[in-house]
């Protein structure tokens, strides 16, 4: 069969025309080659549509309700006793059954796939298509998706081959962290121990209304006479030891920082 030019130029001309008498096919270098995820990621997909169908076309396998349930005893008397019946619709529950079934994520992007809120994977990286080949065949690796060994997961596949990888959007910052006290609350047994050494005053708090004691380097010298002479000044002040030295007007003066 040959073809003429009015074939070559007819829409239904490919990018990969077949030479007669040669049994070769010559590709068109100008065609670009498709990019995209591999063909085990579209067995995924497959895999995916189908179980997804056949759990909607499931029927329901929970047990009819029934208006008399539980177990009883039997009558007894004095020759036979009672004897317990379990509930013959009662459910055994397996040790597999305890586990809690475990849901993950994984999106496929043009470049890679990502699981979750993680980074992306590359196609082409060995260890990545090791990966896809175990969830291909239903053994994915606990470690990559967070499981326990033997744990059931339920892998939810989200298909955005179209588009390039984005990183998720980083959490908002929380405003406001961290502990304290509430106003009135007693203070921490940490903090009342320790206020008894040293106390720091916080802003907006009262003065201390106790006046501070004067502290004098005035002696009595007991080998010389005494009496009693007390002094009254307008603050308030008293001066009322019996001294030999420093006279009052030098008392005054270091009372008052003068």
């Amino acid at each position: 069969m040959r073809r003429d030019l009015d074939d070559l130029d007819s829409p239904c001309a490919t990018d990969d025309p077949y030479l007669e008498h040669s049994g070769l096919s010559v590709q068109n270098p100008g065609t670009a080659r498709k990019s995209g995820p591999p063909n085990l990621v579209r067995d995924i997909f497959k895999k995916a549509a189908q179980g997804s169908s056949s759990n909607a076309a499931a029927p329901s396998e929970e047990p009819r309700s029934s208006i008399f349930s539980g177990g009883g005893h039997t009558l007894g008397s004095d020759e036979v006793e009672s004897t317990y019946i379990p509930d013959p619709n009662a459910q055994t529950t397996r040790p597999e059954d305890d586990d809690e079934v475990a849901i993950r994520e994984i999106t496929f992007w043009r470049d890679g796939f990502s699981i979750a809120d993680g980074p992306l994977l590359k196609y082409n990286d060995p260890a990545n298509q090791a990966i896809l080949s175990a969830i291909n065949s239903g053994s994915a690796p606990p470690s990559v998706l967070n499981v326990r060994v033997g744990q059931p997961v339920e892998l939810r596949v989200a298909q955005r081959t179209k588009e390039d990888y984005r990183p998720p959007p980083p959490e908002p910052a929380i405003p406001f962290s961290g502990s304290g006290n509430r106003l009135g609350a007693p203070a921490p047994s940490g903090e009342a121990s320790g206020s008894g050494s040293g106390s720091t005053s916080m802003p907006g708090a009262f003065a201390n209304s106790e006046p501070e004691a004067i502290r004098t380097m005035f002696e009595v010298d007991n080998s010389q006479p005494t009496t009693s002479i007390q002094v009254r000044l307008a603050d308030g002040t008293r001066y009322g030891f019996a001294h030999t030295y420093p006279p009052p007007p030098l008392f005054y003066a270091e009372t008052n920082d003068q």
